[in-house]
Protein backbone atom coordinates (compact mmCIF):
# COMPACT_ATOMS: atom_id res chain seq x y z
CA UNK A 1 0.00 0.00 0.00
CA UNK A 2 2.73 2.60 0.79
CA UNK A 3 4.28 2.02 -2.65
CA UNK A 4 0.94 2.62 -4.34
CA UNK A 5 0.11 5.74 -2.34
CA UNK A 6 3.59 7.24 -2.64
CA UNK A 7 3.66 6.56 -6.38
CA UNK A 8 0.26 8.16 -6.92
CA UNK A 9 1.17 11.20 -4.79
CA UNK A 10 4.39 11.76 -6.76
CA UNK A 11 2.66 11.34 -10.12
CA UNK A 12 -0.29 13.57 -9.23
CA UNK A 13 2.06 16.22 -7.85
CA UNK A 14 4.24 16.14 -10.98
CA UNK A 15 1.21 16.39 -13.28
CA UNK A 16 -0.38 19.27 -11.38
CA UNK A 17 2.87 21.22 -10.95
CA UNK A 18 4.79 20.68 -14.20
CA UNK A 19 2.29 19.71 -16.90
CA UNK A 20 0.16 22.17 -18.92
CA UNK A 21 -3.43 21.82 -17.76
CA UNK A 22 -6.88 22.17 -19.25
CA UNK A 23 -9.41 24.52 -17.58
CA UNK A 24 -11.49 22.87 -14.87
CA UNK A 25 -14.64 22.82 -17.01
CA UNK A 26 -12.81 20.32 -19.26
CA UNK A 27 -13.71 17.70 -16.60
CA UNK A 28 -17.41 18.27 -17.26
CA UNK A 29 -17.35 17.90 -21.05
CA UNK A 30 -19.75 15.23 -22.26
CA UNK A 31 -18.21 14.75 -25.71
CA UNK A 32 -15.96 11.81 -26.50
CA UNK A 33 -13.68 10.85 -29.37
CA UNK A 34 -13.77 7.17 -28.52
CA UNK A 35 -14.91 4.69 -31.14
CA UNK A 36 -16.83 2.78 -28.47
CA UNK A 37 -20.56 3.57 -28.49
CA UNK A 38 -22.48 2.33 -25.46
CA UNK A 39 -24.73 3.77 -22.75
CA UNK A 40 -22.82 5.94 -20.30
CA UNK A 41 -24.05 3.88 -17.31
CA UNK A 42 -22.57 0.69 -18.85
CA UNK A 43 -19.23 2.36 -19.55
CA UNK A 44 -19.18 3.74 -16.00
CA UNK A 45 -19.70 0.25 -14.58
CA UNK A 46 -16.94 -1.14 -16.78
CA UNK A 47 -14.66 1.63 -15.53
CA UNK A 48 -15.22 0.43 -11.96
CA UNK A 49 -13.38 -2.79 -12.86
CA UNK A 50 -10.15 -0.80 -12.65
CA UNK A 51 -10.57 -0.79 -8.89
CA UNK A 52 -10.99 -4.54 -8.50
CA UNK A 53 -7.61 -4.80 -6.76
CA UNK A 54 -9.19 -2.84 -3.92
CA UNK A 55 -11.07 -5.98 -2.95
CA UNK A 56 -7.79 -7.71 -2.15
CA UNK A 57 -7.24 -5.33 0.77
CA UNK A 58 -10.92 -5.51 1.70
CA UNK A 59 -10.88 -9.31 1.72
CA UNK A 60 -7.48 -9.61 3.43
CA UNK A 61 -8.73 -7.61 6.41
CA UNK A 62 -11.26 -10.36 7.06
CA UNK A 63 -8.75 -13.18 6.54
CA UNK A 64 -6.32 -11.90 9.16
CA UNK A 65 -8.97 -10.79 11.67
CA UNK A 66 -8.07 -13.53 14.14
CA UNK A 67 -4.46 -12.30 14.17
CA UNK A 68 -5.47 -8.66 14.69
CA UNK A 69 -5.54 -6.87 18.03
CA UNK A 70 -9.11 -5.91 18.92
CA UNK A 71 -10.46 -7.44 15.68
CA UNK A 72 -14.06 -6.35 16.31
CA UNK A 73 -12.92 -2.76 15.82
CA UNK A 74 -9.81 -2.94 13.62
CA UNK A 75 -10.89 -5.56 11.04
CA UNK A 76 -13.98 -3.59 9.89
CA UNK A 77 -11.94 -0.38 9.79
CA UNK A 78 -9.37 -2.19 7.65
CA UNK A 79 -12.13 -3.02 5.17
CA UNK A 80 -13.43 0.54 5.14
CA UNK A 81 -9.94 2.03 4.74
CA UNK A 82 -9.05 -0.36 1.89
CA UNK A 83 -11.93 0.99 -0.16
CA UNK A 84 -11.86 4.59 1.11
CA UNK A 85 -8.15 5.25 0.64
CA UNK A 86 -8.15 3.60 -2.79
CA UNK A 87 -11.16 5.69 -3.79
CA UNK A 88 -9.62 9.00 -2.74
CA UNK A 89 -6.22 8.42 -4.33
CA UNK A 90 -7.75 6.77 -7.39
CA UNK A 91 -9.99 9.75 -8.11
CA UNK A 92 -7.10 12.18 -7.56
CA UNK A 93 -5.08 10.25 -10.14
CA UNK A 94 -7.92 10.10 -12.67
CA UNK A 95 -8.74 13.81 -12.28
CA UNK A 96 -5.09 14.88 -12.62
CA UNK A 97 -4.58 12.69 -15.71
CA UNK A 98 -7.76 14.06 -17.27
CA UNK A 99 -6.77 17.67 -16.61
CA UNK A 100 -3.47 17.34 -18.49
CA UNK A 101 -4.86 15.63 -21.62
CA UNK A 102 -3.66 17.91 -24.43
CA UNK A 103 -5.95 16.45 -27.06
CA UNK A 104 -8.28 13.49 -26.71
CA UNK A 105 -7.82 12.31 -30.31
CA UNK A 106 -4.05 12.50 -29.94
CA UNK A 107 -4.14 10.33 -26.81
CA UNK A 108 -6.51 7.73 -28.28
CA UNK A 109 -4.51 7.36 -31.51
CA UNK A 110 -1.00 7.42 -29.99
CA UNK A 111 1.32 4.70 -31.30
CA UNK A 112 4.79 3.54 -30.33
CA UNK A 113 7.79 3.28 -32.66
CA UNK A 114 6.56 -0.11 -33.91
CA UNK A 115 3.15 1.24 -34.85
CA UNK A 116 1.37 -0.44 -31.94
CA UNK A 117 -1.34 1.37 -29.99
CA UNK A 118 0.04 3.20 -26.97
CA UNK A 119 -1.78 2.87 -23.62
CA UNK A 120 -3.75 6.06 -22.97
CA UNK A 121 -2.28 6.71 -19.52
CA UNK A 122 1.29 6.43 -20.80
CA UNK A 123 0.42 8.62 -23.78
CA UNK A 124 -0.91 11.29 -21.43
CA UNK A 125 2.15 11.16 -19.18
CA UNK A 126 4.57 11.15 -22.12
CA UNK A 127 2.89 14.18 -23.66
CA UNK A 128 2.65 16.02 -20.34
CA UNK A 129 5.97 15.14 -18.70
CA UNK A 130 8.16 13.49 -21.35
CA UNK A 131 9.31 10.02 -22.34
CA UNK A 132 11.40 9.34 -19.23
CA UNK A 133 8.42 10.07 -16.99
CA UNK A 134 6.32 7.63 -19.03
CA UNK A 135 8.95 4.89 -18.59
CA UNK A 136 9.07 5.62 -14.85
CA UNK A 137 5.27 5.35 -14.63
CA UNK A 138 5.37 2.05 -16.53
CA UNK A 139 7.91 0.76 -14.00
CA UNK A 140 5.75 1.98 -11.14
CA UNK A 141 2.71 0.20 -12.59
CA UNK A 142 4.66 -3.06 -12.89
CA UNK A 143 5.91 -2.75 -9.31
CA UNK A 144 2.44 -1.94 -8.00
CA UNK A 145 0.93 -4.93 -9.82
CA UNK A 146 3.67 -7.19 -8.42
CA UNK A 147 2.87 -6.08 -4.88
CA UNK A 148 -0.86 -6.59 -5.51
CA UNK A 149 -0.18 -10.09 -6.79
CA UNK A 150 2.01 -10.86 -3.78
CA UNK A 151 -0.69 -9.63 -1.40
CA UNK A 152 -3.31 -11.74 -3.19
CA UNK A 153 -1.09 -14.85 -2.95
CA UNK A 154 -0.57 -14.20 0.75
CA UNK A 155 -4.28 -13.73 1.36
CA UNK A 156 -5.21 -16.89 -0.53
CA UNK A 157 -2.54 -18.92 1.28
CA UNK A 158 -3.83 -17.65 4.61
CA UNK A 159 -7.38 -18.70 3.64
CA UNK A 160 -6.25 -22.20 2.63
CA UNK A 161 -4.42 -22.64 5.93
CA UNK A 162 -7.33 -21.34 8.04
CA UNK A 163 -9.89 -23.64 6.37
CA UNK A 164 -7.55 -26.62 6.53
CA UNK A 165 -6.74 -26.02 10.20
CA UNK A 166 -10.47 -26.28 10.94
CA UNK A 167 -10.77 -29.42 8.77
CA UNK A 168 -12.79 -27.53 6.18
CA UNK A 169 -10.86 -28.64 3.07
CA UNK A 170 -9.94 -31.89 1.34
CA UNK A 171 -6.46 -33.00 2.45
CA UNK A 172 -6.72 -30.65 5.43
CA UNK A 173 -3.83 -32.39 7.22
CA UNK A 174 -1.52 -31.52 4.31
CA UNK A 175 -2.54 -27.85 3.97
CA UNK A 176 -2.49 -27.17 7.72
CA UNK A 177 0.89 -28.76 8.41
CA UNK A 178 3.40 -26.22 9.72
CA UNK A 179 7.06 -26.63 8.79
CA UNK A 180 9.28 -27.20 11.83
CA UNK A 181 12.23 -25.35 10.32
CA UNK A 182 10.39 -22.46 8.62
CA UNK A 183 7.51 -22.11 11.15
CA UNK A 184 5.09 -21.57 8.23
CA UNK A 185 2.46 -23.74 6.48
CA UNK A 186 4.60 -24.44 3.41
CA UNK A 187 1.97 -26.49 1.55
CA UNK A 188 -0.67 -23.77 2.00
CA UNK A 189 1.76 -21.11 0.80
CA UNK A 190 2.61 -23.15 -2.30
CA UNK A 191 -1.07 -23.95 -2.89
CA UNK A 192 -2.07 -20.31 -2.61
CA UNK A 193 0.56 -19.22 -5.10
CA UNK A 194 -0.35 -22.00 -7.53
CA UNK A 195 -4.08 -21.26 -7.25
CA UNK A 196 -3.45 -17.59 -7.93
CA UNK A 197 -1.39 -18.35 -11.05
CA UNK A 198 -3.85 -20.99 -12.34
CA UNK A 199 -6.56 -18.32 -12.50
CA UNK A 200 -4.38 -16.24 -14.80
CA UNK A 201 -3.70 -13.50 -12.22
Amino acid sequence: MPVHIAGVVILVGALLIFAPKQPLHFLLQASSSSGIHAPYAWLFLLGLLQAQWTYTGFDASAHVAEETLDPRRHAPWGMVMAVGVSGVFGYLLILSLTLVIPNINQVLTAKDAGGNSYPAVLAIVQTALGGRAAVAVLGLIALAMWFCGLAACTSLSRTIYAFARDQGMPLSNLWSKVSVSHKTPVAALAGGSHGFRSHGL
